[in-house]
């Protein structure tokens, strides 16, 4: 005889690793300061490079007026200019990304103890015949 509360919990199981489950379950190796901490290391190389490839264009951009007044120009000023600039924006690339992998793994977190407590279910249920 065919059980359709067991069909019903496997079919959710099967749509829920088909859909979510093919980025949240990779997730769930993770403790949480793991995952944040991994991408934000992953944020501060982009931003490093994002900022390297802007400074590189504004420089050649203004290549020409540059070394017209190179004589002129306050390198040590420019120089604290370009990292406090850095810090700055990499300051807040930071703080954005922990907020939105902090979000992001909690959220993912609470439907894979949805879907675990659905595989208890199942489990039991098949213990049970």
């Amino acid at each position: 005889m065919i059980n359709e509360e067991k069909i019903a919990l496997m079919t959710k199981l099967a749509l829920y690793e088909e859909k979510e489950g093919k980025k949240a379950l990779p997730m769930g190796k993770y403790y949480k300061e793991d995952y944040v901490s991994l991408h934000m290391v992953n944020t501060v190389i982009i931003a490093t490079f994002s900022y390297l490839l802007i400074l590189a264009v504004i420089v050649f951009s203004h290549l020409e007026d540059m070394m017209a007044n190179i004589a002129n120009m306050d390198i040590i000023k420019l120089g604290k200019d370009v990292v406090i600039g850095y810090v700055v924006m990499l300051v807040a690339y930071i703080i954005i990304s922990y907020v939105v992998y902090t979000i992001k793994f909690k959220r993912v977190r609470k439907s894979l103890n949805e879907y675990n407590g659905n595989l208890k279910k199942l489990y039991n249920m098949y213990s049970k015949d």
